[in-house]
């Protein structure tokens, strides 16, 4: 194989083959969306053996330093390579928000966390919740258990207090992600 410093990016793109008779086509694609990399057709793909660009016993890695020599190839952090997943989009199409783990596609709006992040989102946002919408005066709050409140509240799962605009917790790549507009 020719990738040997990061092997990563083989995981985020696929290659696509085709040949018969005298027609050959060499396509490597972005995993998540499908969209073309960088492509061969008919003599191209000869002419690219012949160059020594593409190895005919590793398409798959061969194309991708091509594609990496070429600048067409972009890294991005696991967590936007897990929301492209889950939304089936090119990564490209994602952008880092300027608030906490937050990525936006579109006008779509989405947090993308980790296990444990999530576990301390949840309680920051039950505790912001204790804080700033019950109201009780000081004799009833001293007997109020904020923790037994939290752990009920944890009953209807953290995508209840994360996911602000559906609800719904979902995982990719083992992150998880929740829709937040």
């Amino acid at each position: 194989m020719l990738i040997t410093e990061d092997d990563t990016m083989l995981e985020h793109t696929i290659i696509a083959t085709h040949s018969e008779c005298y027609n050959a086509h060499i396509d490597l694609q972005c995993k998540y969306s499908g969209d073309t990399i960088i492509e061969w057709r008919d003599d191209e793909v000869e002419q690219a053996v012949e160059d020594g660009f593409l190895d005919a016993s590793d398409w798959h890695g061969s194309a991708l330093a091509q594609a990496e020599e070429l600048g067409l190839i972009e890294e991005y952090d696991d967590e936007i390579y897990a929301l492209a997943e889950h939304l089936e989009c090119n990564p490209g199409e994602i952008s880092e928000a300027s608030y906490g783990a937050s990525y936006d596609c579109g006008n779509q709006s989405y947090l993308v966390v980790s296990d444990e992040t999530a576990d301390e989102l949840e309680d920051e946002a039950l505790d912001s919740y204790i804080n700033d919408c019950m109201e009780m005066d000081d004799n009833v709050r001293m007997y109020f258990d904020d923790e037994k409140w939290k752990s009920d509240a944890r009953m209807d799962g953290r995508d209840h207090c994360l996911a602000l605009y559906d609800g719904a917790e979902e995982e990719s790549q083992g992150f998880y992600i929740y829709r937040t507009n």
